[in-house]
């Protein structure tokens, strides 16, 4: 025959010595029902605390998108505006916001994105660019695109593509750098 004592006995030792220092700790914890519950209450609220970091964290980690052909369309487009007063500068012009009209009548409002970066791959005789968003914020604010460094690019005639996710490319048009 078992008594209530030895059923009560079955505890975790992590448990047990949780409620060993709760029970000699305080005296409001000196039950061992009370300080199990106080214990699963904590485990529980550790959980969801770190359930919620988890998912800021990995929500900042996939802010930032680079984003397709189809984006820059429904955004109203971009220009090529050639080179700069600053040799190592090609001028573009666009807005990620989808507010103003650059080579298409924008389709989408992007109220929320920012603008974090053009970068330029120049392969072939070819300047292949492509923009890359995220979400608007203190540091990223700006909405427009104003152009890209090109200081790494010889002098020589250049067509300029968007590149795609996907490796596909589309012409945007052509320009000479001279240095």
């Amino acid at each position: 025959m078992h008594n209530q004592a030895s059923q009560r006995t079955s505890v975790p030792a992590f448990e047990f010595c949780a409620l060993a220092t709760l029970a000699q700790n305080s005296k409001a914890y000196t039950s061992a029902p009370a300080a199990r519950r106080y214990v699963y209450a904590s485990i529980e609220m550790m959980r969801i605390i770190l359930i919620t970091l988890i998912l800021l964290l990995s929500s900042c980690s996939v802010v930032a998108e680079r984003q397709d052909w189809s984006f820059v369309q429904s955004a109203g487009g971009i220009i090529v505006g050639g080179l700069d007063k600053n040799p190592n500068w090609l001028v573009l012009r666009g807005d990620v916001s989808g507010l103003k009209e650059f080579t298409v009548k924008p389709t989408q409002i992007n109220s929320a994105l920012a603008l974090k970066s053009v970068k330029a791959l120049v392969v072939k005789g070819a300047i292949n660019l492509y923009i890359t968003t995220t979400v608007i914020s203190k540091s990223n604010s700006t909405t427009a695109i104003q152009g890209v460094d090109i200081s790494g690019v010889d002098a020589g005639h250049y067509i300029v593509q968007y590149l795609n996710k996907d490796g596909s490319l589309v012409k945007l048009g052509e320009v000479t750098i001279q240095r």
